[in-house]
């Protein structure tokens, strides 16, 4: 450090008297941009990720995909400092292998990654886990509303995590032209 400031920034100073004013200005933009990417990125796992047991993160592949390569480097990054807090050494070769891994639009996989992880493809989800750590899913996924609703079918209602409850004129056995949903 001191032989850059020293030796290297005098020399490049004697180039362009105005250096350290610009490199000032240059850090605060660097500055306030990794606020906002840091911003979107805590919005971006807030959205996406969600807790499948005790050491599994996962997010829908759709979701992934349509984010920004800097915002899914990052995203990924919190995902492991979530599993691995004590580690610190996620490099860029990991984080553009496991993203290889996932924007590949094939079925079921599994790559390994440092830090004793590993990311799987499981249908449209992405699990990133502990090596062998059990993955919990949801059994019963919770409907959007709470409240009742009146439905006529053919219909589809959202539910939590993605899951969609698709409900047809076969599969009702009631007489009326609806069905209540609670």
């Amino acid at each position: 450090r001191n032989r850059i400031r020293h030796e290297l920034l005098p020399m490049l100073e004697s180039c362009n008297p105005a250096l350290r004013r610009t490199l000032a200005r240059a850090g605060e933009v660097m500055r306030l941009e990794a606020t906002l990417l840091g911003d979107l990125e805590r919005e971006a796992y807030a959205e996406f990720v969600r807790k499948r047991g005790e050491a599994a993160l996962s997010l829908r592949q759709a979701q992934f995909l349509r984010i920004h390569p800097a915002l899914q480097r990052r995203l990924l990054r919190h995902m492991v400092r979530e599993l691995r807090p004590e580690r610190r050494d996620f490099g860029f070769e990991a984080v553009e292998r496991a993203r290889g891994f996932m924007m590949e639009q094939r079925g079921a996989g599994r790559v390994s990654l440092p830090n004793g992880l590993e990311l799987l493809r499981e249908g449209e989800h992405l699990v990133l886990r502990r090596q062998g750590a059990p993955v919990a899913w949801p059994e019963y996924p919770q409907m959007v509303r709470s409240e009742p609703q009146r439905v006529t079918p053919p219909a589809a209602i959202e539910l939590a995590d993605g899951w969609r409850l698709m409900i047809d004129r076969k599969s009702t056995r009631l007489n009326s032209s609806h069905t209540d949903i609670s």
